[in-house]
C-alpha cells in the first residue's frame, strides 16, 4: 500500500507527505493486518480550522493499541498555504478550495490543488470524512452533514452521519455545496461526511473530542475497529440553511452562543458604529431554528455597498421530515 511517499506493509503506521500542486501535505497512515475499508479523513481544508488536526492526532494515538481492519489515511493539514498564512483560503489566489471541486489543472493554484487532491482521494478511498470548524471568525457547534441524494452512497453517508455521534445531522441538497468534495465523492459512489465543531480562533478540548470521537465512531460503524456505538438521538434533523447577513459595516455584537434555539424575528445581534449607535439589527428569518454558526469576530473594515457586508450568522431551519 502506498499513499504519497508512505509505503506500508500490513500492521504498520507511518507519517509522510503527499506532494500535490508542488505542495508537501503532511499525512499519517495506518494499515491493519486484515482487509477492510480505506477511510480517508482530512483536516484543515480551510487553513484556520485546526480542531480536526488535533482530533486526528488523538485518533492515531487511540488506534495504536487496537486491532485495525482496513486502512486509515489522515491528512493533517490539507490546505498548507492557507495554514501558513493563518487564514481560511490560500494567499496565492484567495479561493475557497471546498467550493471549486473538482478543480481544474489549467487554472490558478487552488484549482490545481483541488483537481489533484480529488483524484488522489478517489484513487484509494472507500469512505471519506472532512473535518471543519469555524476558523478565526466564527463559533460552530458540533454537527454533521451528508449529501442527501437517494442513492446507495447517500444512504451509507447518512448511516455514517448518524454513527458519528452528533445530535444534529444535516441532510443537505443545498446547491451552494454542490462543489464541496464530500458532495462530489458521494455522487461518485464514495460515502462521505462533513463534521463541524469549533472556531473562535482557538482549539478547545470539547471540539477536539468531537472530531476524534466522530472519526472513531465511524471506524467502529465500518468495522475497522472493535467497540460498540453509543446510541445518539438526533434532536435536530436539519434540511436547509438560511444565512443571515448584515448590510452595514461596523462593530458586531451578539448576546447568543452558537447552539441557541431561535424563532422567527428573534434578535441574533446588532451592528453598531464607533459611537455605539445601532446601525442595523439582525433577526432570525426562519421559523424554529438553531444557530449552527455565529460570527464572533467583532468588526469588519468599512467598504461601500450592501454586497460587501460581513456574514453575521447562519441559522438552520428545523422544519420538514426525513
Amino acid at each position: 500500500m502506498r499513499i504519497g511517499n508512505v509505503d506500508l506493509a500490513p500492521g504498520q503506521t507511518a507519517r509522510g507527505t503527499l506532494t500535490l500542486a508542488e505542495t508537501e501535505i503532511p499525512i499519517r497512515v495506518a494499515r491493519g493486518t486484515e482487509d477492510g475499508p480505506c477511510l480517508w479523513v482530512n483536516a484543515a481544508i480551510h487553513g484556520d480550522e485546526l480542531e480536526g488536526t488535533a482530533g486526528l492526532w488523538r485518533v492515531f494515538d487511540t488506534i495504536a493499541a487496537t486491532s485495525l481492519r482496513g486502512a486509515l489515511v489522515g491528512v493533517l493539514i490539507t490546505n498548507v498555504s492557507a495554514y501558513q498564512a493563518l487564514r481560511r483560503t490560500s494567499p496565492i489566489d484567495d479561493l475557497d478550495i471546498n467550493r471549486i471541486f473538482p478543480g481544474d489543472p489549467d487554472r490558478s493554484f487552488t484549482w490545481q490543488l483541488a483537481c489533484e487532491y480529488k483524484r488522489t482521494v478517489e484513487s484509494s478511498a472507500t469512505h471519506y470524512v472532512d473535518l471543519h470548524g469555524g476558523g478565526d471568525t466564527h463559533e460552530v457547534i458540533f454537527y454533521t452533514i451528508y449529501r442527501d441524494g437517494g442513492g446507495e452512497a447517500s444512504r451509507a453517508s447518512k448511516e455514517m452521519a448518524l454513527a458519528a455521534g452528533s445530535p444534529i445531522v444535516w441532510s443537505s441538497r443545498d446547491q451552494w455545496l454542490d462543489n464541496g468534495l464530500f458532495a462530489l465523492l458521494t455522487s461518485a459512489g464514495i460515502p462521505s461526511l462533513i463534521v463541524e465543531a469549533g472556531g473562535e480562533g482557538r482549539i478547545r478540548e470539547e471540539n477536539v473530542t468531537a472530531h476524534a470521537s466522530s472519526v472513531l465512531n465511524v471506524m467502529k460503524h465500518l468495522g475497522m475497529i472493535d467497540g460498540s456505538l453509543t446510541p445518539t438521538e438526533v434532536d435536530a434533523p436539519v434540511h436547509s440553511a438560511n444565512f443571515v447577513f448584515s448590510h452595514r459595516s461596523g462593530i458586531w455584537m451578539s448576546g447568543h452562543r452558537a447552539g441557541a434555539r431561535l424563532r422567527h424575528g428573534d434578535l441574533v445581534g446588532s451592528v453598531r458604529d464607533a459611537y455605539g449607535h445601532t446601525l442595523e439589527e439582525i433577526r432570525c428569518q426562519s421559523g424554529d431554528a438553531i444557530l449552527l454558526a455565529l460570527r464572533t469576530a467583532p468588526m469588519r473594515a468599512l467598504r461601500t455597498g450592501p454586497t460587501s457586508a460581513s456574514l453575521a450568522s447562519s441559522s438552520i431551519d428545523l422544519g420538514g421530515t426525513e
